[in-house]
């Protein structure tokens, strides 16, 4: 606006001055705000977030690849097993090797004949049974059978 007392030069208006520095002020303060709730942004929170489900997930990753690895063992070492007790089944008497669970363990007590798992209980062959994570149902006859057949021994004619 222009002023006769001023030389004609227009003069600043104070009440907008003010208007417009109450307005920075509030913008300023909701920036801050705002700029400090930035760290819940898991994207924005250095990756900190992120980067740990990523750890676990690699933790994970690690658990089921040993555990991968201990049941591909325990197969191999099964199969070998297996192949050896068919061909042993010829003698009743001959000695047996034993399986390994899936966690590539042993289970104690394994029969070291046929004629061992002919002569054993139902508490035994359960026992053998539920260690290789077999069911256990059917006649103490049908539960050496099964077991025979998971070890290797090739049967015939039953």
């Amino acid at each position: 606006m222009a002023d006769a007392d001023n030389g004609g030069h227009e003069q600043p208006d104070f009440e907008a001055m003010e208007e417009t520095m109450n307005n920075v002020g509030r913008a300023t303060l909701e920036l801050a705000m705002n700029l400090d709730r930035m760290r819940n942004v898991p994207a924005l929170d250095g990756g900190a977030q992120i980067l740990e489900e990523l750890r676990a997930m690699r933790r994970e990753m690690a658990d089921m690849q040993r555990t991968m690895m201990t049941r591909l063992e325990a197969a191999d070492y099964n199969a070998v097993a297996r192949l050896t007790n068919s061909s042993l089944a010829i003698s009743t008497n001959a000695q047996l090797i034993a399986l390994r669970t899936p966690r590539n363990e042993d289970v104690e007590n394994f029969p070291m004949t046929q004629d061992d798992i002919d002569r054993a209980n139902l508490q035994e062959l359960n026992r053998l049974l539920d260690g290789y994570g077999l069911l256990t149902q059917g006649t103490v006859v049908v539960r050496r059978r099964q077991l025979k057949k998971y070890i290797g021994i090739v049967m015939t004619g039953i």
